[in-house]
């Protein structure tokens, strides 16, 4: 169907917020924290929230919240820092910047919070084995990397746990039913480990599991009732001062997008007193993303992440003036979360109606097409006529 189409919503997703110190520490065992060689300043959040707001969307900000220890919970925890007996986060910590940091983030409205990690990291005696923390490396004898394994589920539940401990003592009100594993996720959504990981994250009142699957190339599933989509990334990890306008849109027929993978510091300049001087141009780089056929602009995880199944497992199906969409198969996932209403993209001038199972009304025009949102009323086969 050249002229009908589910479009894909873009989300933001953006990792690595929250680190004080953004440096690079990895020749130290440290961290590789966000790559930014300077601390962060609230403005780098402040300039977030100002993109979400002129795109009407509540990017999601990938949390990292070691460092925000306040009451050193992780001194004497296995695997989670650099230095198990003597972490003390409490002692390294500027209250009054952190107290800022904190403020920039609860009073930004278009930004929503996805659990990241504490450290970004899996540690072994104090050594950094790798940076992704569910999904410690596997060496040889030599050192070399030949494979990974998976946390122990209990192990996992515990990391979670430390880091809701770590938020709800600071009095972040938002609540998190996103998860973002460091550095992508290892393996399949088969497999028995990540279904642990899931049970985890959905008796915790998760519902998105937004991640790259290494191996893995459906782009959107459901693990153990959570949505999982798959991103795209648009530019490297660590790169600062990025200058949108060098960018092209994804493309037409692009495979991927669901949830577009970037960082903090692509967003931010080296010297924050210029980060909103780039602001119209990341706005104007997704504004053009939303007028390519077969893409628009999601209002939050929940917008994307519905969307996104619909996208993968509604058929349409050409009819005589019109055509049909068959919910069928999506039924069948029976996600946590899922909206009953979904978009669809239209190259043509006539005005589409429902004639059965549902409901449509014009979401938005851009250039040579529309996009119409439809609400599911009854069964499982929506029929739309011109």
């Amino acid at each position: 169907m050249k002229n009908v189409t589910l479009p894909i919503a873009i989300e933001l997703v953006v990792d690595d917020v929250g680190w004080h110190n953004g440096a690079d520490g990895r020749y130290l065992n440290l961290p590789a924290r966000s790559g930014l060689p300077r601390f962060h300043h609230p403005d780098d959040v402040k300039a977030l929230n100002a993109i979400g707001e002129a795109l009407n969307m509540k990017i999601i900000c990938s949390l990292v919240l070691g460092e925000w220890d306040r009451k050193n919970i992780l001194r004497g925890v296995p695997h989670v820092t650099n230095d198990e007996k003597g972490w003390d986060a409490a002692g390294a910590m500027d209250p009054e910047y952190t107290r800022a940091y904190f403020e920039a983030l609860e009073e930004s409205k278009y930004l929503d919070y996805s659990l990241h990690g504490l450290n970004h990291g899996y540690y072994e005696n104090d050594v950094l084995n790798t940076a992704r923390q569910y999904y410690p490396t596997i060496r040889d004898e030599k050192g070399n990397p030949v494979d990974f394994r998976f946390l122990p589920k209990e192990e996992f539940a515990r990391m979670v746990d430390l880091f809701m401990k770590i938020y709800k003592d600071w009095g972040f009100k938002k609540d998190i039913v996103t998860f973002v594993s460091p550095c992508g996720c290892m393996g399949t959504p088969e497999d028995e480990g990540n279904k642990a990981y899931a049970e985890v994250l959905r008796d915790r009142g998760f519902k998105y599991w937004c991640n790259s699957w290494h191996a893995y190339d459906p782009h959107v599933c459901t693990i153990e009732g959570l949505i999982s989509t798959k991103g795209y990334d648009i530019v490297t990890w660590n790169a600062y001062d990025v200058d949108p306008d060098y960018f092209e849109p994804i493309g037409e027929g692009s495979a991927e997008g669901v949830a577009l993978g970037t960082h903090l510091t692509n967003f931010i300049r080296f010297n924050h007193e210029k980060n909103f001087e780039y602001v119209p141009k990341w706005v104007n780089y997704f504004k053009k993303q939303a007028e390519v056929f077969g893409f628009l602009l999601a209002r939050d995880m929940e917008d994307c992440s519905s969307q996104a199944m619909y996208v993968r497992f509604a058929k349409l199906t050409e009819e005589k003036d019109g055509f049909t969409v068959d919910l069928t198969e999506l039924d069948k996932q029976q996600p946590l979360a899922l909206r009953d209403e979904f978009y669809v993209s239209i190259r043509d001038p006539r005005t589409p109606t429902v004639l059965d199972g549902g409901e449509i009304a014009l979401y938005e025009t851009k250039g040579e097409f529309k996009t119409y949102k439809i609400k599911r009323t009854k069964g499982n086969k929506i029929c739309v006529k011109f």
